[in-house]
């Protein structure tokens, strides 16, 4: 038989035509973006029709640009060559390392075909989070359960222990049986055991360690026989705080139990890093989408550019955290008119606080004039036209319809709804039930029917079903949520009680929005602050947003999300009302742990952008001005009593109930703004300067300066009120100073939407100078920065959000003053300075946590505000060591971000290397093969005549159609050396075949007009190409070499910051000895 010849079509054809190639690649690229700014997808077969090129040039031209995803063919036998491509940045994020082993098997099962794919995947696999790094705690769901059941036979001695069941369906999810050895166990029955006073056991110890297990907080209580035979109960404090410390021990062994063996850390290590570790983040370039219809005067900048092409191009949901006045208001109009130009059907829904609806319409009708908009509000959503109203919504096509918050939170889900959905719930569980062996996790199952039963009977009693339409029944497809933080109060199940911060039961608003986001194809929120005052805020977003992937790791019970992120600790503390007495037990947050896999998680929803990160139209601002007010004689003597009062409550001289360190706290910040807060001297005649008295001066200096402006003064102590208050003082002090009483207002007076609208409208226009609200009342959402010169924090903000959303009102686009000023007041020798760093430090972390620059692992819960003793004792004697050190605490903050990037840099360079070795070896095998290749040919070379090429082709061409759709490969023949194979599952309008060397394999896709004789002539003229190919190989071994030895040049030359970091640490450490001999000295 006559012989044929092959090369690779589409680097045989970029060494033959290059300049063809570049203009291929140009034009492919140009395809490709109409092609998503068209339909959202990559679709191969329209490129191919928009280029006139073949479909397998075109997947070539954008090799790199985009990847096949495996997944596609999961659960089918056919292979599509055209199915499945989507963008790198979509492809190559999310889970790598689930997507990774999902590829690799697909790849095996179709004989390669994936092997790009598979490759681009490997290449970016995140490195494994070292044992060290990870924080282990009872309970996290990614440990398995034989680990805890080991881990308590050695601990408590236990020859057989009882099993341990954990199951994702039950609530509580882990059960420990029990046996005879269990109940023989001293350990368990005594040692560690908790006893009541009669002797009676209270708790065994794996009664105790099931609790742990279960985040159950325990309390032991003790039950009293009254004469009219009625028992009442009381906690016996002892014996609880003796379980607490139980089952801290318990953490504490544990985590020893664990280190103690290599093998041990090594699989949890690498069960920990399966779980979390694979998580990649994307960015998504905004030139795909085109905003054809956009009014012309308008730009997005390319952060929102970037955004509007996510949500676009990507099916999940997404939350935009993007800081105050970075023009997240265009955003949501630009990704919602986009939605619907590619998804004409869809039905939006935009959902906005009450008083920024008007704004919001305008905003978007100024953006696309010609989008149909349905605006509703109080006076169209009454009662008697509320169904009219919604009936409307369901039937009408609107490019989107906007709400106000009260509005959509009228509109419910139906009844039958949340029935039906209860119901599948439970149905699911008794076929579960059937299903299982297991007897103790068939009566876990069972409790919990029992248990969603009991909720689905309460349901259909006591849920009121609106008179007009629900929720569900309108065929919302996307929704956006403004200023989601509003709706956080989520409903919690969780087996802790008495959590600081968090209602289990939620608010039925937020109730109905989970139920209405999970039932919404897509959905969108926006937020300046994600993280308002915790790092558990987090929990709520990814609860509404990322429902799927939390159960996917087991981390949808609040539990087992703390458990996997978190450390809790439960205590006594006084009540938050200062003049209360009350002792009550509550759980809070000592810290947050593995923060990078749970941002690494949020990542895949969260779009950060912070002011400073970009060119953003706002005015000019040079950062914080620290105003610093002298301490009158006063303050001084009141602080040091306040030191006093620490040391007694450190002693326990004092009752908690009569003093403790927040009553300590908040006596500090009342006296710091105003020694007449402070019920000692509130009729105190006061003539000595103050925090007000140096506001009111600085705010008639910028009156003077900028006429025609205005200023707002934050202040969150002291409101309005009988006796005396900080507004008033204030108001009186500037009127005394020259300001006109009616440029004065207190955004307090205004408490209709009417009321508060003219306000704001006074302030634009400048006739209103000066503003003094709370950072409740004006601090989110709120547009009155037109006029906008000064803003002043005459009491420092609770928390990081309220900072954010109250200088949100002056950095923001729309301030037409060329220059702004923010004052930052702060009393000497008093609380203030310590309470700002401190305030200044956790907003720092947000930021750098969301924006993936975060240096550590882990950060105490940013929502305790209330000061240690040996803060307070530092404070009381004016130690100047305290700025020192929290100065160097900066620089060293400051270093280990650097540092931490470098350490990045080394692992990169490693990796280059590494990756560029090997595949410079592999470059010099490659093309000594296809030097080969092309010796074979020269060797072989023969004169075939035109009807010989009319005979061979023809007979190629008939048997490759006749192959088509193949189960197996099938070998056609050899020539001049190769061997020519059919491949198995070819599509007949994609016929292709497989060029085999001794060393090389090679494809050749058929053009659909080629001819026999064309099909060999090309061939031959292809293979003559590949001595040219060879020698570029070379080339790139060589350019590879060079890159190599760069590389390894900026490795040795090691991490710059290392010894900075150390010598800043020793620096901290012998600050801190300094002023911990001051405070002995002192006290």
């Amino acid at each position: 038989m006559s012989k044929i010849c092959f090369i690779d079509a589409f680097s045989s054809a970029m060494d033959q035509l290059a300049d063809k190639s570049i203009k291929n690649r140009r034009e492919t690229d140009l395809a490709l973006a109409d092609c998503l700014n068209k339909f959202a997808v990559v679709d191969i077969s329209y490129i191919a029709k928009a280029t006139s090129l073949p479909p397998e040039q075109v997947i070539t031209e954008l090799k790199g640009i985009i990847y096949q995803n495996p997944a596609v063919f999961e659960g089918t036998i056919f292979y599509d060559r055209l199915k499945g491509w989507e963008l790198a940045p979509k492809f190559l994020s999310g889970n790598i390392i689930k997507k990774y082993n999902l590829a690799k098997r697909l790849n095996k099962r179709y004989y390669g075909v994936f092997d790009e794919s598979v490759q681009a995947l490997e290449s970016v696999l995140p490195d494994a989070v070292d044992f060290n790094d990870i924080y282990i705690n009872i309970g996290a769901p990614w440990i398995h359960e034989n680990e805890y059941k080991k881990f308590i036979c050695e601990f408590l001695n236990i020859p057989k222990c009882p099993d341990i069941i954990f199951d994702e369906n039950a609530n509580p999810k882990y059960r420990i049986g029990t046996n005879t050895y269990a109940k023989n166990s001293v350990l368990n029955n005594r040692t560690y055991a908790v006893r009541r006073d009669n002797g009676e056991i209270a708790l065994t110890a794996l009664q105790i360690f099931e609790a742990t297990l279960n985040s159950k907080t325990v309390e032991i209580n003790d039950y009293e026989l009254h004469s009219n035979g009625k028992k009442s109960k009381k906690t016996n404090e002892s014996k609880t705080i003796e379980v607490r410390e139980t089952q801290e021990l318990f953490n504490e062994s544990f985590r020893n139990w664990v280190r103690k063996d290599n093998g041990r850390m090594d699989r949890f290590q690498t069960r920990y890093c399966e779980c979390f570790g694979g998580y990649r983040n994307a960015h998504y370039n905004g030139r795909y989408i085109k905003h054809s219809d956009l009014n012309p005067n308008v730009h997005f900048r390319p952060y929102q550019n970037d955004f509007i092409s996510r949500f676009c191009l990507t099916e999940g949901n997404l939350i935009m955290c993007y800081d105050t006045g970075t023009g997240k208001s265009f955003v949501f109009p630009g990704a919602a008119h986009e939605y619907k130009r590619l998804h004409p059907e869809a039905k939006i829904m935009i959902v906005v606080p009450n008083h920024l609806l008007s704004s919001a319409v305008k905003c978007h009708q100024m953006l696309y004039k010609n989008d149909k908009l349905l605006t509703i509000d109080n006076k169209s959503f009454t009662k008697a036209k509320r169904n009219k109203v919604l009936e409307e919504i369901r039937d009408g096509n609107y490019d989107a319809v906007y709400i106000r918050y009260s509005c959509f939170d009228e509109i419910k889900m139906s009844k039958s709804f949340l029935v039906n959905k209860l119901a599948s719930e439970i149905k699911r569980l008794h076929t579960l039930e059937a299903d299982t062996t297991n007897d103790l996790r068939k009566v876990m199952i069972k409790n919990r029917i029992h248990s969603l039963v009991r909720r689905l009977d309460k349901l259909k009693k006591e849920y009121k079903q609106t008179e007009w339409m629900s929720y569900d029944e309108l065929g919302i497809d996307v929704l956006f949520v403004d200023e989601v933080q509003n709706y956080k109060n989520i409903p919690i199940e969780t087996n802790s009680k008495y959590i600081i911060g968090l209602n289990k039961e939620g608010s039925e608003k937020c109730g109905q929005m989970v139920e209405k986001v999970h039932c919404t194809k897509r959905v969108c929120f926006a937020t300046a602050t994600p993280i308002t005052n915790s790092i558990s805020d987090l929990y709520a977003i990814q609860y509404y947003l990322q429902p799927e992937t939390l159960k996917y790791h087991n981390i949808d019970n609040f539990d087992a999300w703390i458990n996997t992120f978190g450390k809790r600790i439960t205590e006594e503390e006084c009540d938050k009302d200062p003049n209360s007495k009350k002792l009550r037990t509550v759980t809070r947050f000592s810290q947050f742990n593995n923060l990078s896999e749970l941002l690494g998680i949020f990542s895949q929803i969260c779009d950060f952008h912070f002011t400073e990160d970009k060119d953003v139209d706002l005015p000019k601002y040079s950062g914080h001005i620290n105003v610093a007010v002298p301490s009158n004689p006063l303050q001084e003597f009141f602080i040091k009593a306040l030191s006093e009062r620490a040391e007694k409550i450190r002693n326990h001289e004092v009752d908690r109930k009569e003093d403790n360190m927040l009553k300590v706290t908040i006596d500090g910040w009342l006296a710091a703004l105003d020694i007449r807060l402070v019920d000692t001297y509130k009729s105190l005649k006061l003539s000595l300067p103050s925090k007000t008295l140096v506001c009111a001066r600085k705010v008639k200096e910028i009156y003077d300066k900028y006429p025609g402006t205005s200023q707002i003064v934050f202040c969150d102590l002291g409101i309005p009120k009988s006796g005396f208050n900080i507004y008033d003082e204030l108001k009186s002090l500037l009127i005394t100073s020259g300001i006109k009483e009616k440029e004065i207002a207190y955004v307090h007076d205004a408490v209709s939407e009417a009321a508060k609208l003219r306000l704001y409208k006074q302030i634009n226009e400048g006739t209103i100078r000066v503003v003094i609200g709370s950072t409740q009342k004006l601090g989110t959402g709120v547009n009155i920065q037109k006029k906008l010169i000064a803003l002043h924090h005459l009491s420092i903000p609770w928390r990081p959000a309220d900072m954010i959303q109250r200088e949100g009102r002056i950095l923001r686009s729309g301030n037409t003053c060329e220059e702004v000023f923010i004052f930052c007041y702060y009393t000497e020798g008093t609380f203030d300075s310590f309470s700002w760093q401190l305030l200044e430090n956790k907003q720092r972390f947000i930021v750098s946590f969301l924006s993936g620059t975060c240096p550590t692992r882990e950060i105490k819960d940013l929502s305790n505000s209330v000061l240690s003793y040996a803060e307070v004792k530092m404070l009381s004697i004016g130690n100047p060591l305290i700025k020192k050190r929290i100065d160097t605490g900066n620089r060293l903050e400051r270093t280990k971000i650097a540092f931490k990037e470098r350490e990045k840099e080394l692992v990169s360079l490693k990796n280059f290397i590494a990756i560029s070795d090997e595949n410079r070896k592999k470059v010099k095998r490659q093309a000594e093969l296809t030097a080969d290749d092309f010796r074979l040919y020269t060797e072989n070379k023969c004169f075939i005549s035109k009807a010989d090429r009319q005979v061979l082709g023809e007979k190629l061409l008939n048997e490759l159609k006749q192959h088509t759709n193949s189960a197996s490969p099938e070998m056609f023949g050899t020539y001049k050396g190769f061997n020519i194979e059919f491949p198995a599952f070819m599509s007949a309008d994609k016929p292709y075949f497989y060029i085999k060397s001794p060393s090389n394999e090679y494809i050749y896709e058929l053009d659909s007009e080629i001819t026999p004789i064309g099909v060999t002539i090309a061939i031959d003229l292809l293979l003559a190409r590949l001595n040219k190919a060879s020698k570029k190989l070379y080339d790139r071994y060589n350019l590879l070499g060079s890159q190599i030895e760069d590389a390894k040049a900026d490795l040795a030359s090691g991490n710059r910051y290392e010894y900075a970091v150390i010598e800043l640490e020793n620096e901290l450490r012998d600050i801190d000895k300094e002023i911990a001999a001051a405070v002995d000295k002192a006290g």
